[in-house]
């Protein structure tokens, strides 16, 4: 990583936004992510849900937070306003592809 200014890791992308993320909503066991409320509610209802609470009752969404162990859950790194995978300090960046962002 020479020359380039570590920012932040995170465990996971929000689907919606493109930001990243410690905690938040999973939909479809891992195929959607939201970090936030706003996001989640456009999640479910572009999944075909009322709302949050109907795709959370129908076993779709769950909260969880990734934050216990970020050395560990770390999946992404933001340097220089770019997101990559993150595969530990001394591994080689690669590009985060963001084919499926976001999803509404």
């Amino acid at each position: 990583m020479t020359n380039k200014k570590q920012t932040e890791t995170f465990a996971r992308i929000c689907s919606v936004t493109g930001l990243g993320m410690w905690d938040g909503w999973v939909f479809n066991d891992g195929e959607f992510y939201a970090g936030d409320e706003k996001s989640a509610e456009k999640i479910a209802l572009n999944l075909g849900y009322k709302d949050i609470e109907d795709a959370y009752k129908q076993d779709a969404c769950y909260w969880t937070d990734w934050g216990e162990d970020k050395e560990e859950n770390a999946q992404y790194i933001q340097v220089d306003g770019h997101i990559y995978d993150y595969a530990g300090e001394d591994a080689p960046l690669e590009m985060y592809g963001t084919e499926y962002l976001p999803i509404i």
